[in-house]
């Protein structure tokens, strides 16, 4: 379809014009974005500083008790003169406690009488008990990694760790006594005349080798992308939602349909506008993050000026693009599936609730760039940015994360303009033929839900099992979630299960390609392991980790073979060449279905070393099925390499293989799939690789003698 430019550039000014117009859209899209962050950290910094200084000068009561209640008092009379030199003076006093019916250690604690309970007993050599604070609602605080001595004074310091001037007090007060009690010991040894100070035997010195800037920086970017992606979404979705939901309810957009404009151009303009107003809002939040960082007024992280500069702030504007792109998109896709500006609205909060998950994944304990989180668009660049603002510029992993997310933006805009071209979409005229019908038509538009749910659950699964038998692992991942998945989608679609699961024999010498193919393609896919490995390295130690827990000791061998060998061969492949090329083989030509597939296969074994290998025997899986339109070889092949891993059938040294064995692989590899063209009963339905000289196209290939072409 030929597209006017002139006519998107015309749609586009007078979409621009409208919005610059209208106040509401302009104090939330704008002015909003533009007055709240500076608004937030001021208010934040003060509200910091000003409880800071309230806590400090605040007076906490105690109540003492215990056998040693005399050297107890002692002790902290001694403490309050010594701190009464201080500015501000930390000040604690002492308070007589009425209500005794709730603890006996300290008793005022529940009902805010005293901020700490204090009691002392004579320590016992023969009782020792070192450990870190205890912190409950009547806790006791000991000095962490000190023992107590034989007629010492052991002091028991209770406080609220649900009340921020309790554990205040109780952590002013025990560093005073710390301090209190080293300089008694140091007059003690002077009195003996001791030759030195205490602080010079075993003197330790600790020293922080980082850069303070760059410690700022990255606490600054872990949280950024979550306010970035809070504006842009809010921000955004006014405008989206008036876009097209709005023009629905009013009955302006059939008027705009009826233009010379075709829909197509008048999707892109909204799209463009939308974008437009998406990353106008990118610009000038990073813009504040500049400014607040030049006036030094970010809460909490001090002078930040080092790191943000303005190559950096352009990189962060850069990196930050591809989500503004892919929030926006989002938001103009449910704005068109949306039938008035209400229903908008109303999605506006799931929608969030979602995105904001990936934009947290800085928050994550280890989550880094050389994992599989440079997978995952918009946590990738969320990570990314964090990275960049603590000086660490991994430049391969943060152009493979950009490219990831803008990726899936522009997949999403071109997936979107189709979506929002249908009847129903433009016109909001209710449910259409496939809605009704169901079956086959209507799971071809959602298994990417299923697999995105699928996906989400595998990840969650795997967090709980993670620590639990193999063999509970696998029950739950390939028989409770793959194969009651795919199930479950054959029986909610009534899809046939013969023909989505690809349930047909193939010709005998297929299987001659099949045993050609396990071995030439285990090797093909160790040597793509090794190319791989050369610009993402896999730690060693991370791959042996791996290889450990697939074979543990304590497990039988026929049961391991029969959970990573024989379960995989049949749960997985009727999960990804079952239901999921199933749904996808009317809508992708053949080699961008093989692709695709394989790269979900690849995507779904969770760890980055092993995606690019995974993905290739994926692939290959999803060929040999659309050659011989049947599921069985695949599910032998995949068994078969699988059972290699595990029985070590083919030693592999530890320098890798020469080029002759990958070349004669792959010379192998390539004859198991001549083998398999000749003997060729293609998938049925399958999109023809070319149009038809009258240019019509066939769903339903033959077999040639040229190819598959359309019949």
């Amino acid at each position: 379809m030929s597209l006017n430019l002139r006519i998107i550039g015309v749609l586009l000014r007078t979409e621009l014009r409208m919005i610059f117009r209208d106040r509401r859209i302009l104090f939330t899209s704008i002015l909003l974005p533009i007055l709240a962050t500076p608004l937030l950290m001021v208010i934040s910094q003060r509200s910091v500083q000003k409880r800071e200084s309230s806590l400090k000068s605040r007076e906490y009561f105690y109540s003492v008790g215990g056998e040693q209640v005399g050297e107890l008092r002692t002790l902290l009379q001694a403490t309050r003169e010594r701190l009464a030199t201080n500015t501000p003076p930390f000040k604690f006093t002492e308070r007589a406690v009425t209500n005794t019916a709730k603890s006996s250690a300290a008793p005022g604690l529940v009902e805010d009488e005293i901020q700490l309970g204090l009691t002392a007993h004579q320590g016992n050599a023969t009782n020792n008990t070192a450990g870190g604070a205890k912190k409950s609602g009547e806790g006791g605080s000991q000095a962490e990694g000190e023992d107590e001595l034989a007629g010492s004074l052991a002091v028991n310091i209770h406080f609220r760790g649900d009340r921020d001037y309790s554990a205040f007090a109780a952590r002013e007060l025990l560093s005073a006594l710390r301090e209190t009690r080293r300089l008694q010991r140091s007059g003690l040894l002077r009195q003996h005349s001791f030759p030195i100070e205490v602080s010079q035997v075993g003197a330790v010195e600790t020293r922080d080798v980082a850069d303070k800037d760059a410690v700022a920086g990255r606490k600054l970017g872990t949280g950024l992308m979550v306010l970035l992606f809070f504006f842009v979404m809010t921000g955004g979705a006014v405008v989206a939602a008036d876009s097209i939901a709005g023009e629905k309810e009013r009955g302006t957009l059939e008027t705009l349909l009826t233009s010379a404009a075709s829909r197509m151009e008048i999707l892109l303009a909204k799209q463009l506008s939308v974008l437009v107003m998406a990353l106008l809002i990118t610009v000038i939040q990073v813009g504040n993050l500049f400014a607040l960082a030049m006036f030094k007024v970010l809460p909490g992280l001090g002078d930040i000026s080092g790191v943000l500069n303005l190559w950096v702030v352009l990189l962060l504007i850069l990196l930050c693009l591809p989500m503004a792109a892919l929030v926006c998109n989002a938001l103009l896709l449910v704005s068109g599936y949306a039938k008035t500006y209400k229903e908008a609205q109303m999605y506006l909060m799931p929608m969030i609730l979602v995105g904001i998950l990936p934009a947290l994944a800085p928050m994550l304990p280890g989550a880094s760039l050389r994992s599989v989180m440079v997978l995952v668009p918009m946590a990738n660049l969320a990570v990314g940015v964090r990275d960049v603002l603590s000086r660490q510029y991994d430049w391969p992993m943060l152009a493979l994360a950009w490219i990831i997310t803008t990726g899936t933006a522009v997949w999403l805009m071109r997936w979107g303009v189709r979506f929002l071209l249908a009847e129903r979409m433009i016109t909001s005229s209710g449910r259409d033929a496939v809605d009704a019908t169901g079956g086959l038509g209507l799971y071809e538009r959602h298994v990417w839900r299923w697999f995105g749910l699928i996906w989400a659950c595998l990840i969650l699964i795997s967090g709980f099992t993670e620590k639990m038998d193999l063999r509970v692992q696998i029950v739950t991942n390939l028989i409770l979630l793959f194969l009651g998945c795919s199930l479950l989608i054959l029986r909610y679609y009534r899809l046939p299960v013969r023909e989505a699961l690809a349930f047909r024999f193939p010709r005998p010498l297929v299987w001659l390609g099949v045993l050609i193919a396990v071995p030439s393609g285990y090797i093909c896919a160790i040597g793509v392991f090794e190319l791989a490995n050369l610009f993402i390295p896999a730690p060693q130690s991370m791959v042996e980790q791996f290889g450990s827990s697939l074979l543990p000791p304590h497990i039988p061998k026929w049961q391991i073979l029969l959970g990573i060998s024989v379960l995989p061969g049949i749960c997985e492949e009727i999960t990804f060449r079952g239901v999921l090329l199933h749904g996808l083989h009317r809508r992708l030509h053949p080699a961008l279905l093989v692709v695709v597939v394989g790269l979900v296969f690849g995507v779904f074994h969770v760890a980055l070393f092993r995606f690019v290998p995974t993905a290739a025997l994926g692939m290959m899986f999803a060929a040999v099925t659309l050659l011989t339109g049947s599921i069985y070889p695949a599910m032998v092949w995949h068994a078969l390499n699988n059972a290699q891993g595990v029985t070590s059938l083919m030693q592999i040294p530890e320098d890798g293989l020469g080029v002759g064995i990958y070349l004669m692989a792959l010379g192998l590899l390539a004859t198991a799939f001549w083998i398999f063209w000749r003997e060729r009963t293609p998938y049925p339905g399958l999109r023809p690789w070319r149009k038809t000289p009258s240019g019509a196209e066939s769903s339903t290939p033959v077999c040639t003698k040229g190819g598959i072409k359309a019949g």
